[in-house]
Parts: C-alpha cells; sequence; structure tokens
C-alpha cells in the first residue's frame, strides 16, 4: 500500500484488508477508497507498478488485483496471439 497524506487506508484499523484476498475484505477496501481524498494519486501510484508482466497487488485506486487483470484480459481468434493485452492500450481506447 502506498503511503499517500489523507489516504484512508493508512488510517484505518483494518488496512490489512486492502492485501486481503477475502472478497468481504476486499469490497470493504474498495468502497472505503471510492470516499478517499488520495484516490487520485493513488491511481497515479497504481500505474507506476505495472512493469511487463506484473499486476500491482492488493487495492488500489478502488480496484482490487483481480479487477486489474480483467481489464488486461483480451479474446483472441487465432492461436497465435496472447489474451494478454497492453495496460497502456486500454488507457488510450478509453476502457
Amino acid at each position: 500500500m502506498p503511503q499517500l497524506d489523507g489516504a484512508l487506508c493508512n488510517a484505518n484499523a483494518r488496512s490489512n484488508y486492502w492485501l486481503s484476498y477475502i472478497e468481504a475484505e476486499i469490497e470493504y477496501a474498495k468502497s472505503l477508497c471510492m470516499e478517499c481524498p488520495a484516490i487520485l494519486e493513488c491511481a497515479v501510484y497504481m500505474m507506476e507498478q505495472y512493469d511487463d508482466d506484473a499486476v500491482p497487488v492488493g487495492v488500489l485506486a478502488g480496484t482490487s488485483e483481480f479487477d486489474r487483470l480483467e481489464l488486461l484480459w483480451k479474446e483472441v481468434d487465432d492461436g497465435e496471439g496472447t489474451n494478454w493485452s497492453e495496460f497502456d492500450r486500454l488507457i488510450s481506447e478509453g476502457v
């Protein structure tokens, strides 16, 4: 989790929920993110964490790892393509 000024996750007694794999805990973390004054800074942090093969862990900017993996997945028609797309391409397409 990033240490951002004013971030609700940093001051929350349940801060471990942002790194949980339990659905109810993830949903709790995501709901607090939507009220967080640092959500834009968190989104920038999240984007900076991507590298070639990795998706940032935990709940960041109101999205879980699973949410972000769903955004990266695409169907391919032929056996030569890959099902994983580039995240920056999704952003340019407005997804």
